[in-house]
């Protein structure tokens, strides 16, 4: 019985999802596999760009990434500001780490405007789990949201992506159970910085 009530619930967030995605003309890829190739030199568990809602599905946690898509899908059919700038702060942070020279200032404000973003969709994330009752829990999925949180500030610091640190046990079980504030996740001497070598 409980688990055909988790299934409807599942059903019914997926339902929206297809909806949702119709509406807007995007395109919802749900794929196969352990992680989905962003472009030629990034893999991820899953993404939006606008046009298409990516999740790879063979993977314990693809529930939750597709949450977090669509909340990014929210973000960009609310027109949020954080929405855009954080676009934009990843357009540089890519140029960044593919070796242009960026200045330190403008490279600041581009991981700041992509950890408001993330944070406000993890945040609604939480909301969206909440809502649907998803068999999710929201403990160990703040901790993750941490942990990828922080992997930006880590990325900053050296030069480098830290995929999937939210796939990583030793980081995540270090992480705090609720959501700092952006200047915390963005503080150069953080202990949880510590995790990410």
């Amino acid at each position: 019985m409980l688990k055909f009530y988790l299934m409807s619930r599942l059903t019914k967030f997926l339902g929206d999802t297809i909806q949702l995605c119709v509406k807007h003309n995007v395109e919802l890829k749900l794929i196969p596999s352990s992680s989905v190739v962003v472009d030629a030199n990034v893999t991820s568990s899953g993404y939006f760009d606008d046009t298409s809602l990516v999740v790879a599905t063979k993977r314990p946690d693809w529930v939750d990434v597709l949450v977090h898509e669509t909340c990014h899908l929210d973000q960009y059919i609310e027109k949020a500001p954080c929405y855009k700038k954080g676009e934009k702060g990843i357009f540089i942070t890519d140029d960044w780490l593919d070796g242009r020279r960026v200045s330190k200032t403008q490279l600041v404000e581009a991981f700041k405007n992509i950890i408001l973003m993330e944070l406000d969709c993890e945040q609604r994330t939480v909301k969206k789990i909440k809502k649907y009752k998803l068999n999710i829990n929201l403990s160990k999925y703040i901790q993750q949201s941490n942990s990828y949180l922080f992997s930006y500030w880590a990325t900053y610091r050296d030069r480098k992506w830290y995929p999937f640190p939210y796939s990583n046990p030793k980081i995540v079980k270090n992480m705090p159970k609720k959501f700092l504030s952006v200047k915390e996740y963005m503080a150069p001497y953080n202990k949880y910085l510590k995790l990410y070598k």
